[in-house]
């Protein structure tokens, strides 16, 4: 019913929901087959879960695997790279968490949150992303979402 759909939103655990983006998006940069590739968020919970997301990504550290502190390595090879790179230039929504350059050479890219709202219609929604970016879209309603 609407109304257990929409008890559900309010008592959201937003906190509990980017700790388990944070692993299902970033561990092993992203290049998983079963990471995730379009989050799905709440209109009413959108803002709130991009500023805690935000954050936590910001505290990524990009780096030698070997070295203590680092949470995302690099892509697996220079093809990796290009495919993402490729991927991102087909987007123009606002980027968080990127700097402006990458501070290591390719195949590092940088973790990054792109704020995507409702537009289902790019290839970032369409395609498997394999690399440390997590797309963030809202929705309304369940009809929204599954559509």
């Amino acid at each position: 019913s609407k109304q257990w759909y929409q008890r559900r939103v309010r008592g959201a655990d937003v906190d509990r929901a980017v700790g388990g983006l944070m692993l299902a998006k970033f561990r092993n940069a992203g290049q998983a087959c079963n990471a995730a590739n379009r989050i799905l968020v709440h209109s009413s919970l959108y803002a709130e879960f991009v500023e805690k997301l935000e954050r936590k990504v910001r505290k990524l550290r990009m780096g030698d695997g070997a070295v203590p502190g680092t949470t995302v390595g690099p892509l697996v090879n220079e093809r990796a790279y290009q495919r993402l790179d490729s991927l991102l230039a087909t987007s123009s929504h606002e980027t968080l968490c990127q700097p402006s350059s990458s501070p290591l050479p390719a195949p590092f890219t940088p973790p990054r949150v792109i704020l995507c709202g409702e537009d289902t219609d790019i290839p970032l929604f369409h395609t498997e992303i394999f690399g440390p970016v997590a797309p963030i879209y809202f929705f309304s309603d369940e009809k929204e979402a599954v559509r």
